[in-house]
């Protein structure tokens, strides 16, 4: 067995989602392009949610999925935004605020991010259409 092909059933099957790139990357270059955020929070859903079973994901509560998704988001998108947790603001605490950076072509873009977790009975009285962006 070649040492690519090697790599590539390590990275498959071996590594978490989160250390596999290919899974996140062309996400968030398309987001780099269309600055729509409701791809991203579909792949971390997809990607990296996705990988927990049932018994696990029943126990993931509001602050894990706010911490997972910033260290998704800070890791592929650090060099066009800096990102900050539990901001406080005059309006109150927001989740999770990224602003672009300076001298990037982002730096008039600052975004306001709320995580807010329902059991999945509830979710339908919250987003009756599947829309929750």
């Amino acid at each position: 067995m070649d040492k690519t092909r090697y790599i590539s059933l390590l990275e498959r099957y071996c590594a978490p989602v989160f250390l596999r790139p290919r899974c996140f990357v062309p996400t968030y270059e398309q987001f780099t392009e269309d600055g729509r955020l409701e791809p991203l929070v579909m792949n971390y859903f997809e990607e990296y949610l996705g990988q927990f079973p049932a018994q696990v994901f029943d126990k993931i509560n509001e602050n894990f999925i706010r911490c997972s998704f910033f260290e998704l988001m800070s890791r592929y998108l650090s060099q066009c935004y800096t990102f900050v947790l539990e901001m406080n603001l005059l309006s109150g605490r927001a989740d999770l605020v990224m602003t672009g950076v300076p001298g990037t072509i982002f730096h008039n873009d600052c975004r306001v991010l709320e995580f807010k977790y329902f059991k999945a009975k509830d979710a339908g009285k919250i987003a009756p259409h599947g829309n929750i962006l």
